[in-house]
């Protein structure tokens, strides 16, 4: 029998004796980068897989295929080389392809793109379009330090919330950093009773919360005054101030352009705590759906927990809604029908009920 290192050698040996003819199909250039992995040239498999993502038959089908194959074959992993390197780049770019996905635990992950990207001669082995890409991804995990999670004093975990800087919802907040959530995570008295839910249960108050700042490290407590509540749970939002932020904490970034019917992302992204989980990224069947003058409906993924995620639209991770329900039977935005979807309510209907 022949083993893994000699069928690799004789593999880019066959490789290289039929190069002359041309350039190398998408499936030789992923062939020939295992190769080099098993034998642990790895400088040289970075370099093929360069080439290889930038062949236009690399696919989200093939990038996935060459993605199992180092997961479960070579049983690479992003802990160490060479995981540590051609995972992060393979996720990266898989996710840019039309039904891409990928699933990882944000803490791994964030330290395997952080130490990809500080290789300096990332952009010369993989070029220009896919650098950008691996920011994209980097980006994401910044914008990550700023989400948080919502749970009770005695510990259960109720939902998602993020920092924002409170002029960009009314002037009068100033600059202050608010925290954002949704009504039914977090809501004020009403009628001398916690506010009712369509379940039947009660919407804790802020008095009976503190949050989590998982990508910080911290633990906050909870100003017991409500900053803002929405009225009803139409817009569910609601607005208080946390106290002890930690140094670092920033506010995330709206979209420039309001998103609406004229102005709407192909993609969205939310990063929340699912089930109460740890902080986790929905990166799967990510299409936007439809989108009025209040309201975006996506795929994106969520569980309970999510609610209170910023929604992110695909480009510069700048949020465009807050996210708070979804289900198999939705009603349409701007047509009849029911479909299954995941609701946001749009920053810019925020802002209005706000003013109102």
């Amino acid at each position: 029998f022949m083993t893994s290192k000699a069928a690799a050698e004789r593999i880019l040996a066959d490789l290289a004796a039929n190069e002359g003819a041309g350039d190398l199909d998408t499936w030789a250039l992923a062939t020939r980068m295992e190769a080099y992995v098993g034998v642990k040239k790895y400088p040289e498999a970075l370099r093929t897989l360069g080439h290889y993502l930038r062949t236009p038959a690399a696919d989200a089908f093939e990038l996935a295929s060459t993605l199992r194959q180092l997961e479960e074959i070579w049983e690479l992993t992003i802990d160490d080389e060479p995981g540590a390197t051609l995972l992060p780049l393979l996720k990266a770019a898989l996710l840019a392809k039309q039904d891409g996905r990928i699933e990882f635990s944000s803490a791994r992950a964030m330290a395997a793109i952080e130490k990809l990207a500080k290789q300096p001669n990332l952009e010369a082995v993989i070029g220009d379009g896919l650098f950008r890409t691996l920011r994209w991804f980097e980006l994401g995990l910044e914008r990550s330090r700023s989400v948080a999670r919502i749970e009770t004093n005695s510990g259960e975990k109720v939902g998602t919330a993020w920092l924002v800087r409170g002029s960009d919802f009314n002037t009068a907040w100033g600059d202050d950093l608010y925290l954002i959530t949704n009504k039914h995570v977090i809501s004020p008295m009403h009628n001398g009773m916690r506010f009712p839910l369509p379940d039947g249960r009660r919407a804790p108050l802020a008095a009976e919360c503190r949050v989590n700042f998982q990508g910080l490290g911290t633990l906050c407590e909870i100003d017991p005054t409500v900053v803002w509540s929405s009225p009803c749970l139409d817009v569910d939002a609601t607005f208080v101030k946390v106290l002890n932020l930690p140094a670092g904490a920033a506010a995330l970034p709206h979209d420039p352009v309001p998103v609406g019917p004229q102005q709407r992302p192909n993609r969205v992204y939310i990063i929340g705590h699912p089930e109460g989980r740890d902080l986790e990224f929905s990166l799967e069947d990510n299409k936007v759906v439809d989108v009025n003058d209040t309201k975006l409906h996506y795929r994106a993924p969520t569980q309970g927990g999510s609610s209170g995620s910023p929604v992110f639209e695909d480009k510069s991770w700048n949020v465009v809604a807050l996210h708070h329900a979804g289900g198999q039977v939705v009603p349409r935005l701007t047509s009849t029908g029911v479909y299954s979807a995941n609701e946001g309510i749009l920053l810019e209907t925020i802002k209005r009920a706000i003013s109102a």
